[in-house]
């Protein structure tokens, strides 16, 4: 079955004229968050490897040539960075950031049992999440990519939502019927990483 650069395009998220670094990073980006061991779809994985082939392709006479002969040659694809290659120092202003989001993190903790338990879960966890995602900025530099992004907010927020937790625990605030509220500005913060708006809405491919 052949697809079109149209729909291979929109299957990549990218422009159907985009060029090689453009397809091969949403290629990455892709690849990293539908690959069957991540918890993906393996029909829509690899409708986005075949994606990134045509697209890859650069012009129609080339891409005749391919599927005619049988083959569909991917040229290779850059290697991700490690994490510890796209992580910095935080500047002064994200030192600064870091404090203030410390700081407002105690702050919460502190008034928590002033709070219904309700109000004091959502409180803990949008603490948490805004603390993590404040790290994330600060911590990676502009060559990180979702992936790298989404793994540094994980490890930032679970310890931080688990000391929160167990802080407004001891405060006097019941939260184990409240724990789902507690991870939600979580899931938020990640899915606002996540540009792959396809993971939402997996485009199928024609029938044949």
């Amino acid at each position: 079955m052949r697809l079109t650069r149209e729909h291979a395009a929109l299957l990549l998220g990218v422009d159907h004229d985009a060029s090689p670094e453009q397809i091969n990073h949403a290629w990455r980006v892709w690849a990293k968050l539908a690959h069957p061991d991540a918890g993906g779809d393996r029909e829509h994985f690899e409708a986005l490897a075949q994606a990134r082939s045509v697209l890859m392709i650069r012009t129609r006479v080339h891409e005749a040539d391919h599927f005619s002969a049988g083959r569909d040659e991917v040229p290779p694809v850059d290697p991700r960075h490690p994490l510890r290659h796209v992580c910095r120092r935080p500047s002064t202003r994200g030192w600064c950031a870091l404090a203030l989001a410390l700081v407002a993190s105690v702050l919460v903790l502190l008034l928590v049992s002033q709070l219904p338990d309700l109000g004091a879960a959502l409180a803990v966890g949008a603490a948490a999440g805004g603390t993590a995602i404040v790290i994330q900025r600060c911590v990676l530099g502009t060559g990180a990519d979702t992936g790298h992004r989404i793994h540094v907010l994980v490890v930032a927020w679970l310890p931080l939502a688990t000391l929160l937790a167990a802080g407004a625990t001891f405060a006097g605030v019941e939260l184990i019927g409240y724990l789902p509220l507690v991870a939600l500005p979580f899931v938020l913060a990640v899915a606002l990483v996540n540009p792959g708006a396809g993971l939402w809405h997996p485009v199928r491919l024609p029938s044949r």
